[in-house]
């Protein structure tokens, strides 16, 4: 749940924190947004993590970082390659090409297929000094290389194995996935509904925003694709929809391939917006010994005329 406190000086709170990532066996790191201005409204951008203090359940704990502007998100991109997108090979390529090319050159971006089995295509940067803007390059050459690799969808068990590899040691930067895929047949072996719903509580605990679009026919089971006539057709768009609604995502179901760049194109004017929304807030982390998400914050700010909102979440 999301609630948005204003204060002076001191703001009492309870805030559910992004979920923690370890330092060591009992440390963690909590995430909260701030904006914080002066008496006369002017956004201050020029505060330091000293600039903060946090009381959490009673304890003192230490800011380790207060980012103004917040920090760019790793966006992970899974896009089937299936026997289902062989007829639709070069409107797939543009939509995902559309995406990248769309999303700001200050993110992270990993691309992945899931036809037949998972594959990493592109990896995001790693280290300080990665270089984003040379990762979109990769990721924007890698998608016109896509192709058919066959079979049916690994949906269910890409999602687990992306969030895995590629977020789930990586908790200091927001976290955005993008779906893109057909409803044709679904071959995953993680089809346990309490794997799914361990998942979902692992990307609801870390805010992660998931965006999906669907070529087939709103998840009827009948697909119109190649190799789209099976029972599990259609556990594509059950499975994007449950992630979007659940995230605060969006989910696009579209019967033509065409209209893919364009839908895909829009989902990245959407990563955008939001986070221009987080250009004037700062994201604060700090570390916790408390298990699962901060609670009960008390917050500071050292300059005493200052002004504040607090999120636990990036501000829409």
């Amino acid at each position: 749940m999301r609630r948005l406190v204003s204060g002076s000086v001191l703001a009492a709170l309870s805030l559910v924190c992004a979920a923690p990532a370890l330092l060591h066996a009992q440390t963690r790191v909590h995430t909260f947004y701030a904006r914080v201005t002066d008496a006369a409204g002017k956004p201050l951008t020029a505060l330091t993590p000293t600039d903060f203090g946090i009381i959490e359940a009673g304890k003192a704990r230490k800011v380790m970082r207060a980012a103004y502007g917040g920090v760019p998100p790793r966006v992970v991109i899974l896009t089937d390659t299936s026997d289902a997108i062989s007829r639709v090979i070069n409107p797939w390529r543009a939509g995902i090409s559309a995406l990248i090319d769309g999303i700001p050159t200050d993110d992270e971006i990993a691309l992945v297929s899931m036809g037949g089995h998972m594959r990493i295509r592109v990896q995001p940067g790693e280290g300080k000094n990665a270089d984003a803007s040379a990762t979109h390059k990769k990721a924007a050459d890698e998608a016109k290389r896509v192709f058919s690799d066959g079979g049916g969808t690994v949906l269910l068990d890409s999602r687990r194995e992306a969030y895995d590899r590629l977020l789930a040691k990586n908790d200091d930067r927001p976290a955005i996935i993008v779906l893109v895929t057909t409803d044709g047949p679904e071959i995953s072996t993680s089809t346990r509904e309490e794997e799914f719903n361990k998942l979902l509580g692992s990307l609801l605990a870390r805010h992660t925003v998931v965006h999906a679009v669907v070529l087939g026919n709103g998840g009827t089971g009948v697909t119109g694709l190649i190799g789209g006539d099976s029972a599990s057709a259609g556990l594509q768009h059950v499975v994007a929809s449950n992630l979007t609604l659940n995230t605060g995502g969006t989910l696009e179901t579209v019967a033509v391939a065409t209209s893919l760049a364009d839908k895909m194109s829009a989902i990245a004017a959407t990563i955008r917006s939001q986070q221009d929304k987080l250009k004037d807030w700062y994201q604060v982390d700090y570390a916790s010994d408390t298990p699962g998400s901060g609670q009960n914050l008390d917050v500071t700010i050292s300059n005493m005329d200052a002004k504040f909102e607090l999120s636990d979440r990036i501000p829409h």
